[in-house]
């Protein structure tokens, strides 16, 4: 059996942590990163989820729920075949239910699913077919933990970077990691679909083992067919981490169903492995000691609901002209620059200052009295009101100024060389 485990920060798509397999000698394929992936399973429900939301679908719509189902020549089935009744988004998300986000991708088109896991950070090939919905297509953790990492920023996408900034001998800027975030998602979409994700943690698939952090949690779990696959992927307002077993063919190039392993909570034998066993088990094992972290403990709350309403367009009457009414522009929505910048090391401003929805731009200079590496001081000043996205100076210190150096004074013609210059004898 291969795990793989990515954590990225929303805040500007930065590498927490990696791991791609515990042995290279034995197998040098980093599992995270490397080939074709792993199939998606439901963690890629979301994503017809935000595209249904993004095509005025809310969250209350209702679908029916039973199973098995047929769409054209296409049957399929609930996980153990349950039948779920008529009920909305929200509880089928939280319970991963596969008749509803069926119709629910053909409803809104396959191909918009893949262009809103395009859009939050998949960079696999993807087919738009009905099916993908149920996350046939195969994903690496790493992109998972980018895209979810995109729905904890509110929208806001950028690309993983593992190093933030390399310098040259002279402590000159060699190199500068990350990437300008852009916004891919608008932040009421973004707030529907996090809040139906913390249902899968508060009363569905996840429960069992996330619930109990007691920490502010949005996710999925996802099991591919025949096991082949098992995920959780989860976010909190500060990190996002995706979690994915899988089991290598004898061949070594496809996926075997996964082998059972271990005891539940209740010490019954696992008879499957899927995204509420193992993966959940494993993401809140690794994630609770991490959020307790000084740098992660401060517990924040996720944007609440913002119950996108339906959007319909009726067909005007022939006693019915439409009439285009002037609308003023809105306003730009403004927001305070972060306090407290000044003294901090850059990293921890600079996503300090995207988190907030600006734009970190990064000078230096010298100072004898903040350490280098730290703030001297921040343009426009801490609590001031801008427009999102505006620019934010950040002055790094560059430590004391280097004491120059007297230049050498040339030789008299005439003078003796002291004695301390003349060579012994």
């Amino acid at each position: 059996m291969k795990v793989a485990v990515a954590t990225v920060d929303p805040a500007d798509g930065a590498i927490v942590a990696l791991y791609g397999g515990k042995d290279y000698l034995v197998d040098a394929i980093n599992r995270a990163t490397y080939g074709d992936g792993v199939q998606a399973g439901s963690t890629f429900k979301p994503f017809t989820l935000v595209a249904a939301l993004e095509s005025g679908i809310p969250l209350t719509s209702t679908y029916d729920g039973n199973s098995p189902r047929t769409f054209g020549d296409w049957t399929l089935q609930n996980f153990s075949n349950t039948d779920f009744g008529t009920i909305d988004l929200v509880k089928a998300t939280a319970q991963s239910v596969n008749t509803v986000y069926a119709e629910l991708n053909i409803e809104v088109g396959p191909e918009k699913t893949v262009d809103v896991a395009t859009r939050a950070g998949i960079t696999t090939p993807m087919l738009a077919n009905p099916a993908n919905v149920l996350g046939t297509n195969g994903v690496h953790p790493l992109d998972m933990a980018a895209a979810y990492a995109t729905f904890a920023a509110q929208g806001w996408q950028a690309d993983p970077f593992i190093v933030r900034s390399m310098t040259n001998p002279d402590d000159t800027l060699a190199y500068q990691g990350g990437s300008e975030r852009s916004q891919k998602f608008k932040a009421d979409v973004m707030a529907d679909a996090t809040y139906a994700m913390t249902q899968v943690v508060e009363t569905g698939s996840g429960k069992q083992w996330v619930k109990p952090l007691g920490k502010p949690v949005a996710g999925k779990t996802g099991t591919s067919t025949e096991n082949k696959s098992a995920w959780f992927v989860g976010y909190t307002p500060t990190l996002a981490t995706a979690v994915a077993f899988s089991q290598v063919a004898e061949d070594g190039k496809g996926q075997d169903t996964i082998t059972p392993f271990g005891l539940d909570s209740r010490g019954r034998k696992i008879e499957e492995i899927t995204g509420g066993t193992w993966p959940s088990a494993l993401w809140a094992a690794y994630m609770g000691p991490v959020l307790d972290m000084p740098q992660f403990s401060k517990v924040t709350e996720f944007p609440p609901r913002a119950n996108i309403k339906a959007t319909a367009s009726p067909t005007p009457t022939m006693s019915e002209t439409p009439v285009e009414v002037p609308t003023e522009p809105p306003a730009p929505v403004q927001v305070a620059v972060p306090s407290n910048l000044v003294d901090k090391l850059e990293a921890d401003a600079t996503a300090a200052v995207l988190t907030a929805g600006l734009s970190p731009v990064v000078t230096s200079e010298y100072s004898d009295t903040v350490t280098k590496g730290r703030v001297i001081r921040t343009d426009p000043g801490s609590g001031a009101m801008v427009d999102t996205g505006a620019p934010v100076s950040l002055v790094i210190s560059l430590g004391p100024k280097p004491a120059e150096t007297p230049a050498p004074q040339p030789a008299v013609p005439g003078e003796t060389p002291s004695a301390a210059a003349s060579p012994p004898k």
